[in-house]
């Protein structure tokens, strides 16, 4: 009984230990709350809205994102990704600011911080890079036949650094500053989110 006790022990504790390694990935991508539109993928926030939010009790700091799905081009390379658009408060909001391994980026500035599984599909090695990657979106409607390229609006960005977490991110996102991607998106004044950071002791539920 007590051999089979404690190897029940032993391995609910592993799993326990695993379970928050785990958890630990996560929390360097994902802030504590994420405030997302109801309907649609977009919503716009005004600067009254956004003070209001970032005043309230046990409120520590928040930052706002503009995701969206493209298409990535660098030399003879491609592939599919999705860009994320944060300020200057993001890296207080989530810990990529620690997960970058190569490079150096400003958060809320020009460029692209690639997850390093996107960097390899490019074929981006920072020490090398000699030109800039595309970035394509697709404009709204439908385009007319054999002009494709006018379905796309295009821009080019420098990869600066390549940050590492876990491969759910790290084959996927490209981080670049929201300026760029509302500019990109012809969204002026939106975000997909705002992501809250809590302050430290403070209730979750109370901040919901």
């Amino acid at each position: 009984i007590c051999v089979g006790a404690m190897a029940l022990v032993v391995v609910l504790s592993a799993f326990n230990g695993l379970e928050d390694l785990v958890r630990s990935f996560y929390d360097r991508f994902d802030p504590d709350i994420k405030i997302e539109a109801v309907k649609g993928k977009h919503f716009e926030v005004s600067e009254q809205q956004f003070e209001s939010l970032c005043l309230l009790q046990d409120v520590d700091t928040v930052a706002q994102v503009l995701e969206e799905k493209v298409f990535l081009r660098y030399g003879d390379r491609e592939s599919v990704a999705m860009i994320k658009g944060v300020d200057a408060a993001f890296p207080s909001v989530t810990g990529v600011k620690e997960s970058i391994r190569i490079g150096t980026y400003a958060f809320g500035q020009e460029g692209l911080l690639l997850g390093m599984g996107l960097a390899y599909k490019l074929g981006v090695y920072l020490n090398e890079a000699r030109s800039s990657i595309q970035v394509f979106v697709p404009k709204e409607g439908i385009p007319r036949p054999g002009q494709w390229q006018d379905a796309y609006r295009t821009r080019r960005l420098g990869p600066k650094a390549v940050f590492s977490i876990q491969p759910d991110f790290d084959d996927v996102y490209a981080l670049t500053s929201l300026e760029f991607c509302r500019e990109l998106l012809q969204l002026p004044a939106s975000v997909s989110a705002l992501e809250v950071k809590v302050a430290q002791g403070a209730s979750m539920d109370a901040v919901k």
